[in-house]
């Protein structure tokens, strides 16, 4: 019920090495280029209604083909991409995906390795972040230049069959209210060892089994200690009913349970 199937994007690639890394305003120090850039990402995606991956950054800004780069008219191409990694050294899978595709150019031989040997990326860490109506926060961008002369896919056929690439993760742990409510009593214990009991051994106590003779105002207290030291099985033995007057003092009990002659309490 609570299964999600996925296919993997990340493709692994290997083969490569990428030159210093350098923030925005290392690559481009003129104040000018930070705003241009704004500008032309926000115009493309309104206008092209897609990101753009691909332009030329000269003078002035222009978006460009996968084709018009194959050509190679151009030799200043700078590619973009909105990292999903939050890390300044690091990248996410988004682009993994485009380093996958100098790969994969590689293999059918649509661009000469020559032209590969620089490639400049500008990783937009800061993509979510901005205001609509004002400019883009470049101060977490990354400017990288990556030698892909040689990178190859890892496991290239493989990955590129869905069937062997699907994947299931269980989700019940997050959308379950029975488990979330089970992890939730668990994560106080836990606190609660690291804070004042070390040794105590959680498996161990949530295993015990607690028989309790009577459920009444010390009972009830006896349970809700045991249940907030984890323990999960526990009996009570108790002959009475519950009244009128018990909800008040004893907490496993409301007032549902005292009509039409009051429920057994065990």
């Amino acid at each position: 019920m609570f299964t999600y199937q996925f296919y993997s994007t990340a493709i692994p690639v290997k083969n490569y090495t990428v030159k210093p890394w350098l923030k925005f305003a290392e690559a481009y120090p003129d104040p000018s280029k930070a705003t241009a850039l704004s500008t032309f990402i926000k115009e493309t995606a309104q206008q092209e209604k897609v990101f753009p991956q691909i332009a030329i950054l000269n003078d002035e800004l222009k978006r460009v083909s996968v084709k018009e780069f194959l050509e190679g008219k151009e030799k200043k191409f700078v590619f973009f991409v909105a990292d999903s990694s939050n890390l300044d050294n690091a990248t996410g899978y988004h682009t993994s995906t485009v380093l996958a595709f100098f790969g994969w150019l590689r293999k059918e031989k649509l661009v000469e390795d020559e032209r590969l040997k620089e490639v400049t990326i500008i990783l937009l860490k800061d993509f979510i972040i901005y205001n609509k109506e004002g400019d883009f926060n470049f101060k977490n961008t990354r400017v990288v230049t990556i030698d892909a002369s040689n990178i190859e896919i890892d496991d290239f056929e493989n990955r590129l069959s869905y069937k062997k690439g699907k994947q299931e993760i269980d989700l019940k742990s997050f959308m379950d209210e029975q488990t979330l409510s089970k992890e939730a009593v668990d994560l106080n214990i836990k606190l609660m060892k690291w804070r004042l009991l070390p040794s105590l051994d959680i498996p161990k106590v949530q295993s015990a089994k607690c028989l309790l003779f009577g459920a009444g105002t010390l009972g009830c207290q006896l349970a809700r200690n045991l249940i907030g030291w984890g323990v999960k099985n526990i009996t009570f033995i108790d002959y009475s009913k519950v009244s009128y007057s018990n909800p008040v003092r004893q907490s496993l009990y409301d007032y549902e349970d005292t009509i039409k002659g009051g429920k057994p309490k065990a």
